[in-house]
């Protein structure tokens, strides 16, 4: 019997490797039974059912090719799409769709880098994803038709025309990582804060994250 859920990870497997691991570590661990279909330009060895496209242009039709190489790989009735460098908090993939022709995109969001933690105001975001799967499908043949379309413009956004949108709000945010090879670029914004919810100080998450080296505290040698 197929599971109700499943997840959808993608990545281009480009970044520290170290920070890399540690997002699917927190992955699996926010999961639990929920199944993981990977797919990725290079192997690893964390998740049971991986898919590898070898290396791939960084570009969106490279990401929604991925991305429809793992939803097509499971039957599983709810999809949730997840990112290489996003942290997912527990009971992140608790929520269920309630109808079959919805996009539910969660809006509790923050990004890290080297200044501190910021709230991220997009609403649409592709990391944030979770939708019923014959609808996704259907949106992702849409959006690959249109990127594939000569001369014409397609950006990263995903709403295909038609399309029923719906934003929630988890109780704990998301954490979107930036650093030397997100795809989108650097985003900066002035409203930063040095603490948020679960994922908590600052300075020690950064340090965690290779964000920031710690700091060296001195100590006055007592015998001198």
């Amino acid at each position: 019997m197929a599971s109700s859920k499943a997840i959808v990870y993608y990545s281009h497997n480009e970044g520290d490797p170290a920070l890399l691991k540690l997002c699917r570590k927190q992955l699996l661990e926010s999961a639990g039974d929920i199944p993981v279909i990977a797919v990725t330009h290079t192997a690893i060895t964390d998740f049971e059912r991986l898919y590898v496209t070898g290396k791939l242009p960084h570009c969106l039709l490279s990401i929604f090719l991925q991305i429809r190489i793992g939803v097509e790989a499971t039957d599983a009735e709810t999809i949730f799409l997840a990112e290489h460098d996003v942290l997912y908090p527990p009971g992140y993939f608790d929520v269920e769709p309630r109808t079959p022709y919805f996009m539910c995109y969660q809006t509790n969001f923050y990004s890290i880098d080297k200044e501190g933690y910021y709230p991220y105001k997009a609403t649409t975001l592709l990391s944030q994803l979770v939708c019923k799967r014959e609808y996704l499908l259907n949106a992702l043949k849409e959006k690959i038709q249109a990127i594939c379309a000569p001369k014409h413009f397609v950006g990263a956004e995903f709403r295909p025309p038609q399309s029923n949108i719906i934003g929630y709000a988890n109780p704990l945010p998301s954490l979107d990582i930036r650093h030397s090879h997100n795809f989108s670029g650097m985003k900066k914004t002035a409203e930063y804060c040095q603490c948020i919810d679960h994922w908590g100080d600052y300075e020690a998450m950064a340090v965690k994250l290779g964000l920031k080296k710690p700091e060296l505290k001195e100590f006055n040698n007592v015998n001198s």
